[in-house]
C-alpha cells in the first residue's frame, strides 16, 4: 500500500504538519497539491506558480485564511484554513479540488476579468490608470453617478465590499 502524495505550499508550519499527519493509506497513488492562496502577492504569481511547479499533480486544492486575495478567488477556494478537522479529512478523502488545467483556466478568466461586461472591463482598465472616479468620468465621458453604479456592479461581481477594495485589487492584485 502507498500513502497519498500530498504536497503543501504554505508558509504556515503548523498547517504543513497537520495536513501531513492526515495522510491516509490508499491502494493507488493519488497526488494532491494544497496551495495557500494568501501567500501570493498577486493572482498572476499564483497562476505562474501553478503553471511552473505542478506539472504532475492530479488535483489542486486551494486553501485560504480569508485575506483580500481570497475574496477575489472566493468561488475557487476549496477549504478555509480554520475549518474543523473533519472537513480537512473529508477534503483529502473525497479529493475535490480542480485539475491543473481547469485551475489555470479559471485563474486566467479572473485575470482577464472574464465575468465582466464590456463596459465594466473598460471602466476597470481606466480605473487602473487613473487615481479617482472623477478623473475616470472625465476621461470616459460618463457622469460620476454612472461610474459609481458601474463600479458597484464590478465589486459585487468580484466579491468585494467597496470601491476602495476594487481600486486596490485592480492596481495591485490583477497585474
Amino acid at each position: 500500500m502507498l500513502y497519498m502524495d500530498i504536497q503543501i505550499y504554505s508558509d504556515d508550519r503548523y498547517l504543513k504538519y497537520a495536513v501531513d499527519s492526515l495522510k491516509t493509506v490508499y491502494p493507488g497513488r493519488r497526488q494532491i497539491h494544497f496551495i495557500d492562496v494568501d501567500i501570493f502577492p498577486t493572482i498572476k504569481a499564483l497562476r505562474d506558480y501553478i503553471y511552473q511547479e505542478t506539472t504532475d499533480i492530479q488535483r489542486i486544492i486551494f486553501i485560504s485564511r480569508g485575506m483580500l486575495l481570497a475574496a477575489v478567488l472566493a468561488k475557487e477556494i476549496d477549504i478555509h484554513i480554520s475549518a474543523p478537522l473533519i472537513h480537512w479529512r473529508a477534503c483529502i478523502n473525497r479529493m475535490p479540488g480542480k485539475e491543473r488545467e481547469c485551475a489555470l483556466l479559471k485563474l486566467d478568466n479572473i485575470l482577464t476579468l472574464h465575468r465582466l461586461t464590456y463596459r465594466e472591463r473598460l471602466l476597470a482598465a481606466e480605473l487602473r490608470r487613473s487615481t479617482s472616479l472623477r478623473l475616470t468620468a472625465r476621461t470616459m465621458d460618463y457622469s460620476v453617478k454612472q461610474l459609481q453604479t458601474l463600479s458597484m456592479s464590478i465589486y459585487r461581481k468580484m466579491n468585494l465590499k467597496n470601491t476602495n477594495q476594487l481600486h486596490f485589487v485592480l492596481r495591485n492584485l490583477l497585474h
